[in-house]
C-alpha cells in the first residue's frame, strides 16, 4: 500500500519522533469592502486595507483574499486560511460566480 488513512482523534502521527500539530480551524470571513480601501496586508504609503476593517486585523493578516477588487471598487471579499477553498472558487472551471 502506498499509504495509510489516519483517524483523526485516534490515530497519533510522528515525524522524527516529534507528533504533528493540529490543522488550524478553518476560518472563512466575508467582509463588505468600501471604495478606497486596499486589498492588500500592508501598503507602504500607508493606505487603508481591509485588515484595517477587521477587528483586531493585525491577527487576521495571515488570511488570503479569494479575488480581488480594486481601490475604488466595493462588493463582497472573502478572506481564509483554507487554500482548497480559495483555489476552488477562484478556478475559472469550476463556474463558480
Amino acid at each position: 500500500p502506498r499509504g495509510r488513512h489516519i483517524k483523526e482523534g485516534d490515530d497519533q502521527v510522528l515525524v522524527d519522533g516529534e507528533e504533528l500539530p493540529q490543522p488550524a480551524q478553518r476560518v472563512v470571513i466575508l467582509m463588505h469592502k468600501p471604495r478606497g480601501c486596499l486589498t492588500t496586508s500592508h501598503d507602504p504609503a500607508g493606505r487603508q486595507t481591509i485588515y484595517d476593517l477587521v477587528p483586531d486585523g493585525r491577527k487576521w493578516r495571515q488570511l488570503k483574499t479569494v479575488g480581488r477588487l480594486d481601490y475604488n471598487t466595493e462588493g463582497l471579499l472573502l478572506l481564509t486560511n483554507d487554500g482548497d477553498i480559495k483555489r476552488f472558487l477562484e478556478l475559472p472551471r469550476n463556474n463558480f460566480v
